[in-house]
């Protein structure tokens, strides 16, 4: 047989020499994990603490490379070897050598080769291979890119419909990538005798089709890509029946690619594609993989009743992001560049910036992507600046993977869900996104029918776009279904779709109800400069003063004797001030004016009583109000009225101090107190009174402040409120005196805030993974 090892990356290969020795001496031979080697791949050490007896050092080149090999060998190699002092030193190469280029390599590791024979090139590797074909089987990207596997591979369609030449083959083979879901559908598939791969697009499902068939060749199983209706699976199957083969069938996108293609499954074809599952179940020599998005599978459902009646009969594996380990991703981004057709240059570009890291580090990870920005297809006319941008931003992009699903996969009931899910944050009972739904069609929604595309809509989303989950509430008494994003990308693209455009931004006003949705809701429409009199407007004003709002829930952890710390689904806390801070903002937010029930409802915000009842029900008033006072800063009010919510801020304040207050930073008081004095409203005896014990409370937390920085905002809110005020706090207070004369000698840090470690979690990469990508800057 003849073999092809530039198929395998260098780990491959390294791997491979690792079992062909092992075979060989009769011993296993110690691996190392990927990186830098310090000269040595493979190791025979009989005792610890000495020099070992046989290191091995495996390069992976092309077949031609050998003046490359041998200049690596003079330059870095045999320094390498001198340094460990072994006492047999063997180099295995997939360069193809003649007995002259052993000659010379050998020499370049005397005295520690022993002669020739210690110099493994391609003919010595493949004559091994010919003497343990065990382990030839056991490498499955070996045995396929064999001259004769190749043909019937490029033949059958398994790697590229298209494209049925052997180059097209060896390509897709060399980058595959066993991952953590091989094995779970490996296990399932060996159970039932068929499995349907169902995930997300570009997840890899038809690339694990391809993996299991790889395992199942190694067992002579004839493969076989179905690609156009279920007629064409039953010729082969009935071939099998008629004959001793044995037959594995993958119908990639059995369902449609993109949406339920009704071709695909004409008159009583779901009962023709339940006997195909029933027959592979049962013979030993038919294995069924079938291919499709959840979506694309609940709406096959919906449509054909025997496969809705039959669906439990059928065997899933749901492939997932977290099915890719970190390291698992890390090679997956590695052998696409290392058989990549970028130039060298972009390569090493990618190296020098470390772009790698973020794709094997990103949220969105997905091998489809990785592949398409490997290709030098789209980067020719870019400059390598624009190139790295580019690699980067690519993986980010949420366009790339949900852009075409959303627009023409879904229907329009479904994308209404995912709108109102995007403004609750990502997740919400099942129940209230239909009683939302419902408020919004109107009479509309009534009957059997509208349930019925309600749960189809979400049986569409399921498993695609949102995952289905249950919670238990927080009283323990019920249990709540909520749908939520699967993946954080889906939530990424609908922020770009929202602001993009406004047409689904009508429709969501009507039917949100829930506090954070209405603020969502609202900031869009405010980033769309919407006129004072748009609908959308009035739609969320209405939604609040009718009283339909509601505070809306969320998942929270909750802790009880019995069952300890737990997650559980609550109601979040009502607040009227919330209400009315909310109607504020959408007032400005419009610019809207001559709302009476707005009017009326906004008048709360200046008594004192309501700032009061605010401040008791919060356990920590004074942060609480603060915050509300630099609320009305940023709400940009009238200066009347926001010296009049100040004012009551101010009262509501000062009657706190009475029962339990705390020490006040003066910068808290600062926000209150200047606006007012500076706009002209006089300040009562009790009024400074107030400032000067809140002064006092500054003064002592300043003299004991060891950060100069929060001393620094201590002071400036002090002398602040003294120039307003007319009041000299330094005379009054000696230890603020001191305090400030202290704070005033020293050097000041602007960045007092907190202190950020701006390294990248993406940084915390081990050493060796950095040196296996380095390695392609040597060539591939």
């Amino acid at each position: 047989m003849s073999y092809n090892l530039n198929a395998l990356s260098p780990e491959d290969f390294e791997a491979l020499v690792a079992d062909l020795l092992s075979r060989e001496w009769g011993e296993r031979l110690e691996r190392f994990k990927s990186g830098r080697d310090a000269g040595i791949d493979l190791r025979l050490a009989r005792s610890h603490g000495h020099a070992p007896e046989i290191v091995v050092q495996c390069k992976r080149y092309a077949a031609d490379a050998y003046s490359r090999l041998l200049r690596d060998c003079k330059q870095v190699e045999a320094a390498k070897a001198a340094k460990i002092q072994p006492k047999r030193y063997v180099l295995a190469t997939s360069v193809g050598l003649t007995p002259d280029n052993k000659t010379t390599l050998a020499g370049e590791f005397s005295p520690w080769c022993q002669g020739t024979q210690d110099i493994l090139g391609f003919d010595d590797v493949c004559a091994l291979l010919r003497k343990h074909p065990e382990v030839e089987k056991a490498h499955f990207k070996l045995w396929l890119a064999s001259s004769a596997m190749l043909g019937r591979i490029a033949h059958s369609g398994v790697f590229n419909r298209t494209d049925a030449s052997v180059e097209a083959a060896q390509a897709q083979i060399a980058r595959l990538v066993r991952h953590d879901g091989f094995d779970s559908a490996l296990q399932s598939l060996e159970a039932h005798g068929h499995l349907l791969i169902l995930g997300n697009p570009g997840i890899g499902k038809t690339t694990l089709a391809r993996m299991l068939m790889c395992h199942y060749l190694a067992k002579d199983f004839i493969p076989v890509w179905v690609t156009s209706d279920i007629d064409q699976a039953w010729r082969v199957i009935d071939g099998a029946l008629q004959q001793a083969n044995n037959y594995f069938i993958v119908y990639d996108d059995f369902l449609g690619q993109t949406r339920f293609d009704t071709l695909r499954m004409g008159k009583n074809e779901d009962a023709s594609l339940m006997d195909i599952i029933a027959l592979a179940s049962k013979r030993k020599n038919i294995v069924l993989v079938m291919t499709s998005r959840e979506y694309i599978f609940e709406e096959a459902r919906r449509l054909h009743g025997v496969l809705d009646e039959r669906a439990e009969e059928i065997a899933r594996f749901s492939l997932q992001l977290q099915d890719y380990s970190l390291a698992q991703r890390a090679r997956i981004v590695f052998n696409h560049l290392f058989f990549s057709d970028l130039p060298q240059n972009r390569i090493e570009a990618i190296l020098d910036t470390r772009a790698y890291l973020k794709v094997i580090h990103s949220k969105r990870f997905n091998p489809r992507v990785v592949s398409r920005i490997s290709r030098n297809d789209d980067a020719k006319q870019m400059t390598d600046d624009q190139f790295i941008e580019h690699f980067e931003a690519e993986v980010e992009n949420p366009r790339t993977l949900w852009k075409r699903p959303f627009e023409s996969e879904i229907n329009e009931l479904a994308r209404k869900i995912l709108f109102l899910l995007w403004s609750a944050d990502g997740e919400l009972p099942v129940d209230e996104i239909e009683r939302q739904l419902s408020r919004a069609a109107g009479t509309a929604a009534a009957g059997f029918e509208w349930e019925r595309e309600f749960r189809l809509a979400v049986l569409q989303l399921t498993g695609n776009f949102v995952d289905r989950r249950r919670h238990e509430r927080s009283d323990g008494n019920a249990v709540c279904e909520t749908i939520a994003f699967q993946n954080p990308s889906i939530r990424d693209y609908l922020d770009l779709a929202t602001e993009e455009s406004i047409a689904w931004l009508p429709h969501a006003s009507q039917s949100a109800r829930w506090h954070i949705q209405l603020e969502r809701l609202a900031e869009r429409a405010k980033a769309a400069r919407l006129a004072p009199d748009h609908p959308v407007w009035h739609a969320l004003l209405d939604t609040i003063v009718s009283g339909r709002m509601d505070p809306g829930e969320h998942a929270v952890l909750v802790r009880d004797l019995r069952r300890g710390v737990r997650q559980a689904w609550s109601a979040r806390p009502a607040s009227s001030i919330d209400k009315l801070m909310l109607l504020l903002r959408i007032r400005n937010y419009g610019r809207i004016s001559g709302h009476v029930r707005l009017e009326a409802d906004c008048g709360l915000l200046y008594r004192r009583d309501t700032w009061q009842e605010y401040a008791y029900k919060e356990k920590d008033c004074a942060v609480a109000l603060f915050a509300i006072a630099r609320m009305a800063s940023e709400l940009d009010l009238p200066i009347q009225e926001s010296n009049r919510m100040r004012r009551a801020l101010l009262d509501a304040l000062k009657d706190a101090m009475d029962i339990d207050w705390p020490d006040l930073p003066a910068f808290m008081i600062e926000e209150l107190i200047v606006p007012l004095v500076r706009a002209g409203s006089p300040l009562d005896t009790s009024d400074k009174a107030f400032v000067r014990s809140a002064i006092a409370s500054a003064a002592r937390t300043v003299s004991g402040m060891s950060d100069s920085g929060d001393g620094q905002r201590e002071l400036d809110a002090v002398i602040n409120l003294g120039d307003a005020l007319g009041m000299d706090f330094e005379a009054e207070h000696l230890e603020l005196g001191l305090a400030i004369n202290t704070l005033r000698q020293v050097p000041i840090d602007f960045d007092y805030d907190y202190e950020y470690d701006h390294r990248s979690s993406t940084d915390e990469i081990p050493d060796d993974l950095h040196a296996t990508f380095e390695s392609l800057r040597y060539g591939r």
